[in-house]
């Protein structure tokens, strides 16, 4: 076996376990309002006003894009079904987690988020 192809093995060996890394860290995750939620352009402003991207009604869901904490809480940057994106910082939800697989990597790819591992964890309803 030459150079060349020890190093194709290696190469190999080293994408495939980041991408099992990665696939084993990715999630899709789903905010279901319990209540009447609302979503702020700004995570750390009061959601009134100018700041007031929407409402998530009750049953409605949204997509979470990614999570955050802002040293003073954690808050949810959800992509909503108009497509319009916003900032939950409290109310009545939760959270529905779901590991990824091939099928939903290549059909979902614009739900999976990364920056969630850790957030909510032990979360109860209502936040």
């Amino acid at each position: 076996m030459n150079c060349t192809e020890k190093f194709l093995i290696l190469f190999c060996i080293v994408v495939t376990t980041t991408l099992i890394w990665l696939l084993s860290k990715a999630e899709v995750i789903t905010l279901h309002a319990t209540e009447s939620i609302s979503v702020g352009t700004n995570p750390v402003e009061p959601i009134v006003g100018s700041n007031l991207v929407a409402i998530i009604n009750k049953d409605e869901t949204a997509e979470v894009i990614s999570c955050e904490d802002i040293k003073t809480n954690q808050v949810i940057l959800v992509r909503l079904k108009t497509g319009s994106t916003g900032y939950v910082t409290k109310g009545g939800f939760f959270l529905e987690r779901q590991r990824i697989n091939l099928g939903i990597a290549l059909s979902r790819s614009d739900a999976i988020t990364f920056s969630c591992a850790g957030f909510f964890n032990s979360y109860s309803q209502p936040y």
